[in-house]
């Protein structure tokens, strides 16, 4: 009975072996290469991974590009591929052997992949002590240009026919339609300054953190939480969401940094203010 548990023993091994070495010699791409990545316009970029030794790499894409390389004796390889001006999606395609890799919605940056941090109006302006604490000026002009935003817009959907009609449209489209609002051009235009607002806000915050591809994706999660917190169709709700949200965040980033990522959907899961 022993000798048939040491047989069992070997043959896991064996397969355990085996399947490490075919897993080792799989073609493979470093994990920063993915579907939807950015690559920079205009360039020479180096895509890498690793494979069959002694085999054929090939690397080419949708926009004409092809590029060719051996895998090195430890697995290991690299290719260089020219990326056009920006544009896209584009398509890049891996080939070794009878194995391949394709990575779908491959954009182009008119700005380029690294990040930058337009420092210059935060210094500007300076620095103030409040009750022996020190301020950046630039931090307190924007809480008081968000307040003059909220009072601008509370101002025009409360008191103004513009926000009457508007605020029709939101609660019943048909409603409004029927009554002879223009239901399409109220959208049209909800969604163009809602654009000019995303503008500035980005303008104003860059100062603040670092510009980088990608940045919108945390961006929108706050939002949707400051959104959903506050109540839907609420500008002071929205205001008050906000101020909820980041210090919630303040306190979560204080106390224990791990937790961060959930704040704000806890948040948004248990709060409602409007």
């Amino acid at each position: 009975m022993r000798i048939y548990k040491i047989y069992i023993y070997l043959i896991v091994l064996s397969v355990l072996h085996i399947s490490c070495y075919l897993n080792h010699n799989e073609l493979k791409v470093a994990p920063v290469f993915s579907d939807h990545m950015v690559l920079q316009q205009k360039s020479d970029v180096t895509i890498w991974g690793s494979g069959n030794p002694g085999y054929n790499i090939e690397v080419t894409s949708s926009w004409g590009e092809k590029s060719k390389n051996k895998i090195a004796e430890d697995g290991s390889w690299n290719v260089l591929l020219k990326t056009p001006k920006y544009g896209g999606p584009y398509e890049v395609k891996i080939i070794s052997g009878e194995k391949e890799i394709i990575f779908e919605d491959v954009m182009k940056l008119i700005f380029g992949t690294t990040s930058y941090l337009p420092y210059q109006p935060r210094m500007l302006l300076g620095n103030i002590n409040v009750l022996s604490i020190p301020y950046v000026i630039y931090d307190l002009a924007i809480i008081g240009i968000a307040a003059f935003i909220w009072f601008l817009f509370n101002f025009i959907i409360k008191y103004t026919k513009i926000g009457k009609l508007l605020l029709s449209v939101i609660n019943d489209r048909e409603m409004s339609s029927a009554l002879g609002i223009n239901v399409n051009k109220f959208f049209i235009y909800t969604f163009t300054f809602g654009c000019l607002l995303g503008c500035l806000g980005g303008a104003v915050s860059a100062p603040m953190i670092s510009v980088v591809p990608g940045i919108g994706v945390e961006v929108i999660v706050l939002a949707f939480a400051v959104v959903v917190t506050g109540g839907l169709g609420s500008v002071t709700g929205a205001a008050i969401g906000a101020l909820f949200i980041g210090l919630a965040r303040t306190t979560a980033i204080f106390l224990c940094s791990t937790i961060r990522i959930i704040y704000c959907f806890f948040c948004y899961g248990n709060h409602t203010f409007i």
